[in-house]
């Protein structure tokens, strides 16, 4: 059960979220024009969700600012969203409709688990489909994890996960991990959407990080040396770390998953170490 605040301009606008999410979370709804948002308030929480909140984009940015401090994000968006979007670069404008030109956004398994999640790539005949419309990852670098569409009524759910470090469309830094969701908070979730949302969480809150000493075959220290975390079930690349000066490498990792590290010689780039053949928690 994680802490998390849901921030809006109306309670109305988010009382779906909250009804869905209050069984498996504590939830505390924060209206933008309140004294209580401010960013040592919000710095109390685990998470913190946003939608409908023009304030945080055109005044205060008290969520940037905390997710600085590494506190994770979820950005809410659907048509003419701002908000967190915005102040924390996950689009230079507002979200807006589109029936197609969907960005393909690689799906990584360790985000989502439910089993209807694809990959975008396909134009999409029907229903509201909110999303990021400019292409972050050619035009901007940004590492766009993964996208899932999950029908419910009329609407798809878009998501995309943002990882601490990588770099934001005004070229800065993102400071937490962070994740968007292309739905209205406005409207009922189906349980399916539910598993999504509950997914994204666990993804941003519950993690360990595991400290590993990487050694060549002689048992020397390799320091500044790539090292690569990959999920085990499939070998995709989650995250690539650097060592520091004694070798060392922080592998943030996430629970009921399995993983292995690898490390590459910087000078070859062929594998020069295994790190830690099996990470599990």
């Amino acid at each position: 059960m994680a802490k998390i605040v849901i921030c809006s301009e109306e309670l109305i606008r988010v009382q779906s979220m909250i009804d869905a999410l209050n069984p498996y979370h504590d939830i505390t709804f924060c209206i933008a024009s309140s004294t209580d948002y401010n960013e040592q308030y919000l710095s109390t929480f685990d998470l913190i969700m946003d939608y409908r909140n023009a304030t945080e984009y055109t005044t205060s940015f008290c969520i940037k600012n905390c997710s600085k401090k590494g506190i994770p994000v979820i950005a809410g968006g659907t048509r003419n969203s701002t908000g967190s979007i915005m102040s924390l670069g996950m689009a230079k404008k507002p979200m807006y409709y589109s029936s197609g030109n969907l960005n393909r956004i690689i799906n990584v398994s360790d985000v989502l688990t439910c089993d209807k999640k694809i990959e975008t790539g396909a134009i999409i005949n029907s229903g509201d489909t909110f999303m990021i419309i400019e292409d972050l990852k050619i035009e901007y670098g940004i590492e766009i994890l993964s996208v899932n569409q999950m029908y419910n009524g009329v609407y798809y759910i878009n998501t995309a996960i943002f990882r601490q470090g990588s770099l934001n469309v005004n070229g800065e830094v993102f400071g937490s991990d962070c994740a968007f969701i292309g739905f209205p908070f406005s409207r009922p979730l189906t349980e399916e959407a539910i598993q999504i949302v509950n997914d994204i969480i666990s993804w941003l809150v519950d993690r360990k990080d595991v400290v590993a000493q990487v050694k060549d075959e002689e048992g020397n220290l390799l320091s500044h040396c790539e090292i690569q975390l990959c999920l085990r079930k499939t070998g995709e690349v989650m995250t690539t770390y650097t060592t520091d000066e004694n070798g060392q490498v922080s592998l943030r990792i996430r629970p009921n998953h399995e993983y292995y590290a690898v490390a590459f010689d910087q000078a070859t780039g062929n594998k020069n170490a295994a790190v830690i053949d099996n990470i599990k928690v």
